[in-house]
């Protein structure tokens, strides 16, 4: 699936297998989710700043994973890795990137899009929770809004 003609990024994502030995473990998978859903990442700010990088110059997260930058990057795994399971969950592009940049975005930082709610984002950063219950939980929240 790694065509996006509608993507700011025409690159395509790097080969996820070169990155299944000698990497950490979220790498290969990372990876994975960029060539299976590259219109969502194309939509998602990297919160790693790779954007403002006078080195990187990144347009979108779906730029990290067309070079070997996110394969050192936890912060661009980590939302990769979230945006996957959101979609495998069944949100649309639009719902994926806004929880992503809901979890992720730091104070001060402009959000990429329109959040849902101040309230979720501040749940979102406090709760220890594993992702996937995380996710559970904000739905639970959005649900009684």
């Amino acid at each position: 699936m790694d065509k996006c003609p509608s993507c700011q990024k025409q690159r395509p994502t790097l080969d996820p297998v070169p990155f299944r030995r000698g990497y950490d473990a979220e790498v290969k998978p990372g990876y994975e989710v960029a060539r299976k859903y590259p219109s969502t990442l194309d939509r998602i700010h990297c919160f790693c700043e790779c954007r403002e990088s006078p080195v990187f110059k990144h347009q979108t997260l779906l730029s990290c994973f067309t070079e070997t930058h996110a394969a050192g990057c936890g912060i661009c795994l980590k939302e990769a890795t979230l945006a996957g399971q959101l979609k495998d969950s069944g949100y649309s592009d639009e719902q994926a990137a806004r929880r992503v940049e809901t979890t992720f975005r730091t104070d001060g930082h402009p959000p990429t899009m329109m959040l849902a709610s101040d309230f979720v984002e501040t749940a979102v950063r406090l709760s220890p929770a594993p992702l996937g219950l995380s996710i559970r939980f904000l739905d639970r929240l959005q649900e009684e809004a």
